[in-house]
Formats: structure tokens, C-alpha cells, sequence
């Protein structure tokens, strides 16, 4: 007998078996009968959304629980507008440690693109995190199947966004795809090269290529390249190159063609508009408390139970809300974000997921610059720069026209922290003239149980905007001093969600 699941998106999919290379997004409901017609989604991001979309298109009665009081407004709202399937090599791989050591060692130079605080220090939840992911970076074989089974889903997503394309449901101006590809920069030739073999070695079979590019070859497809100071490298001893040592030297880059960049909060306002069209009921500031599994060995839908009674293991009756009202449904679905791990033990389901807070930037590019035809990026350090080029200053898009814009007001850059939830915007003088605009994310913080919404490091903020900002030519952001104090009052709060 078929028993409603749930299916932890961000984690594993605990119904509809089939391959994330073949067939639609439907195809993942299709082990619940259509007899079966109604559904609970737990989550309002951009999975959630266009999940409940698609649940209704195969005609569910759908409801969409989201803790905060409108969708969009944490991960799928602070992150780095990057849509780059080719960039799925797992964190969980022997050169992380090198970045941990420089975040735990205090004889490190320089700011840290991986930090851990005292208090995610003390909590056991981390070290059984760690154990597990050092386990996965020191088998080879988990780290090539783990690269391939994240490029599949990811190209995936991408297809579906596609094929939302093509049907007119999002076109790519509405949610301002802009990319062309995008640009991994490098300043030794060793590390560029040995970048795109793994790419080609793990997932070019499966249609991702990457190119080597020389630095003439990247101002070629980057014309913005071409302003910056440089002087082509060999390749030394360890990949050190002597001329990389200069300020803002390239030897060159990695290009995928087939990633892009998007703005996706705007690109869930419009999957939401169509949802409604088709029925589905959107609920914000609905949190939800936990997931009601069956207790008299039905497995909620009939036939034997396991564990004592307590109904097979991934089952479950209800949904539970923290005002305990209790939602029965055929299907679940959670794409709860970081909030799935939680969800996923009141079914039994494990899922080994850890919080990380990132910092996310939304730059004004100069009046007399070029915009980005590339996602520009430093994989290394966890850098990544996207253009999200604005049509009119000012001008709020049809998808987000009933919700906040997806950027702070115009007067400002945002300077924005994300532990999947919450918002806070610096002000750091944005030009009101600006049209085009670059999202700049990166930094990789373990805080333990963070405050929501996150505190912001207005330091951590400035050092990303610095490193960043070394790949590009001098003033090329409309910005202020880079050197400037961040506790000097020229870096504000001025808003916070």
C-alpha cells in the first residue's frame, strides 16, 4: 500500500524514486495515486513554491506553510543570485581543510573566508556534523558521487526553470537572468588548470565542459577584465606563480557556459501568482511545530505498521503548527530549508545538515562601467559576484509587485547576513542613478544557534566587499572608500527584518 511521504528537498526524496536526469518535477508525486488529492507543502522558498505549483498542475489541493509573514524571504531571498549547476563541487573535499585551518588557527593572514565562533564551538550538533563530513572529504569515491548527484539536481532545477520559460509562466526578464556563463578567476595557472579537469573529469560526461581560458581570452569574454592591471603567469613550484603575486594579477580563468544568474525571490513571486491561479493557498506566518506520524501501525493510509506500532519509518499522518492546529494531508512535502533537519527526526528520517551564515552584497556598478555579462566568481575563497542588471532605477518587476522589492531601497547597498532566515541592510552610499547592479556573496560563518534574525558583522561585510572587489578594476563599483572604519559611523544599520 502506498503511504504519503515526505519529501525533504535539500536532503533526500523520500517518495517518487526516479532519476533527477529524466522527466519533469511532477514525476517526484507520481508514487502517491492521483486518487489521493491533497497535499501539504512546509516551506515558502522557491522549492516549496514551485513544488506546490507542480502538485497542483497534477491536481492536488494544495496548502503552502511558511513561518514568516510572506514568501521569500530567507534563503531564497539572501543568496547569491548564482544559477550554476557547474559549480556543485561539495564543499565535504580534502582542500576544506586547508580553509579550516586558516578560520581555527590564529596565525592566519588575512580575513578568513571560513569562520567558526566560540559558541558553534561548544555545541555538540557541529561535532557530529564535522565527523561526518570528514568522513565524506576523505573517501574519494563520496566526493566524486556527491559532485555528480549535486550537478544532476542542480541542472535539473535549472531545466525546470527552462521549461517554465518556454511555457511563459517566467520569462528570464522578470526575475533579471542576465549571465552568459560564468567565470571562475585564478591567479595561478596550476590551480586554473587543475579546477577544470576535475570539472571534466567528474561531470563533463554529463554535458558540463569546462573551458580554459588564458587572461586574454577572459577580457575577450569579460571585457570589464580588460581595465585591470595584470601580468600573465607561468606556473611555479606548488602553483605559486611569481608573476601572480602582483596586486590584481590573473593567469587566467575556468568558463562554464551553461550557468547564469537570476534574482530568484522575484523569480517565486511569479511562481506564486500561478500557483494561486490553479488554487493553491498560501499561509505565512504559519511555522510548523512538527510532523504527526501514525500511532496505530497504519503507516497513515493502511497496512501493517513497524517499530511497535508506530507506523513505518518516513510516514506520516499530520502536519503539526506551532498554534496546534493539525493538518491532515495525502502528501507531504518539506523544503523546509536548514529547518528540514528538525522535521525530518519526527519521522525518523536523518538528515546531517548544519546552519551557515553568509553575507550577501548588493553593489551599484559605476555610471561608466561595463555590466557583467558573466557570473565572476572565486571558488576558492567563496566569492561570487552575479549581474542583476536592472531594466529602469526605482522600477518594481510584475512578479514582485505585491511583495518588498528583492533589494533594499535604491539610497543603499545591502549588506545582508543569511542563517536561512532574516535581513538587515547597511547603508554604504548607494548611487540613486545606478541601473546596474552586481550581487556579491561569499564568507561561510558557523555560529551555532544564531539569533534571528542573524547579527551582522559589519567588519566581515567590508573584508568580502574588499576581497571581491579585488578582481575588478578600481571603481567599478559606485562605492565608497573600501578602507574606511566599519565602526566609524559611515557604515550603518539602516534597516532591519
Amino acid at each position: 500500500m502506498l503511504r504519503p511521504r515526505p519529501l525533504a528537498l535539500g536532503g533526500r526524496v523520500r517518495f517518487g524514486r526516479r532519476s533527477a536526469r529524466s522527466g519533469t518535477l511532477p514525476a517526484l508525486v507520481r508514487g502517491v495515486t492521483t486518487a489521493r488529492r491533497s497535499a501539504v507543502v512546509v516551506g515558502g522558498g522557491y522549492v516549496g513554491t514551485y513544488t506546490s505549483y507542480l502538485l497542483a498542475t497534477e491536481g492536488y489541493s494544495v496548502v503552502c506553510l511558511e513561518r514568516s509573514d510572506e514568501l521569500a524571504t530567507e534563503m531564497s531571498y539572501l543568496n547569491g543570485g548564482v544559477l550554476c549547476p557547474g559549480l556543485t563541487w561539495p564543499w565535504s573535499n580534502p582542500s576544506a581543510f586547508g580553509l579550516m585551518a586558516k578560520a581555527l588557527l590564529p596565525f592566519s593572514s588575512g580575513p578568513p573566508s571560513v569562520a567558526v565562533t566560540p559558541s558553534a564551538l561548544a555545541q555538540p550538533h557541529l561535532w557530529r556534523w564535522a565527523a561526518n563530513f570528514v568522513l565524506e572529504a576523505l573517501n574519494p569515491s563520496r566526493v566524486a558521487a556527491n559532485f555528480k548527484a549535486s550537478h544532476l539536481l542542480a541542472a535539473y532545477s535549472l531545466r525546470c526553470m527552462g521549461a517554465a520559460h518556454e511555457s511563459g509562466l517566467v520569462p528570464p526578464g522578470a526575475y533579471r537572468r542576465t549571465a552568459v556563463g560564468s567565470l571562475q578567476l585564478y591567479r595561478t595557472t596550476k590551480l586554473r588548470d587543475s579546477v577544470a579537469s576535475l570539472i571534466n573529469e567528474h561531470i563533463g560526461d554529463l554535458g558540463c565542459r569546462a573551458q580554459v581560458l588564458d587572461y586574454a581570452s577572459c577580457v575577450e569574454r569579460e571585457p570589464v577584465l580588460g581595465d585591470i592591471e595584470n601580468s600573465e603567469g607561468g606556473t611555479g613550484e606548488n602553483g605559486d606563480d611569481a608573476g601572480d603575486k602582483e596586486a590584481g594579477a590573473l593567469a587566467g580563468g575556468v568558463l562554464l557556459e551553461s550557468d547564469s544568474s537570476g534574482c530568484i525571490r522575484q523569480y517565486t513571486f511569479a511562481l506564486r501568482d500561478a500557483a494561486e491561479a490553479l488554487g493553491v493557498e498560501f499561509r505565512c506566518g504559519s511555522p510548523v511545530r512538527g510532523l504527526e506520524v501514525p500511532t496505530d501501525g497504519t503507516g497513515g493510509s493502511g497496512g501493517g505498521g513497524e517499530g511497535g506500532g508506530s507506523g513505518e519509518q518516513g510516514s506520516v499522518a499530520a502536519v503539526r503548527l506551532e498554534s496546534g492546529e493539525l493538518m491532515h494531508a495525502d502528501a507531504v512535502v518539506v523544503a523546509a530549508g536548514n529547518g528540514a533537519e528538525r522535521l525530518a527526526c519526527d519521522v525518523g528520517d536523518r538528515l546531517m545538515t548544519y546552519p551557515i551564515k553568509g553575507y550577501v552584497l548588493e553593489l551599484p556598478v559605476g555610471a561608466d562601467s561595463r555590466p557583467l555579462r558573466h557570473v565572476v566568481l572565486n571558488d576558492i575563497d567563496k566569492i561570487y559576484v552575479a549581474p542583476l542588471t536592472l531594466s529602469t532605477p526605482n522600477t518594481p518587476s510584475t512578479a514582485a509587485s505585491r511583495a518588498t522589492q528583492d533589494r533594499p531601497d535604491s539610497q543603499n547597498v545591502g549588506m545582508s547576513t543569511n542563517v536561512n532566515a532574516g535581513v538587515k541592510a547597511v547603508d554604504v552610499g548607494m548611487n540613486a542613478e545606478a541601473v546596474n547592479v552586481a550581487r556579491m556573496s561569499g564568507f561561510a560563518e558557523f555560529c551555532g544557534d544564531a539569533p534571528v534574525p542573524p547579527t551582522l558583522d559589519k567588519g566581515r561585510a567590508l573584508d568580502l566587499m574588499r576581497q571581491g572587489c579585488s578582481f575588478f578594476p578600481k571603481g567599478y563599483f559606485a562605492i565608497p572608500d573600501l578602507n574606511l572604519d566599519p565602526n566609524s559611523g559611515q557604515v550603518e544599520a539602516e534597516a532591519e527584518r
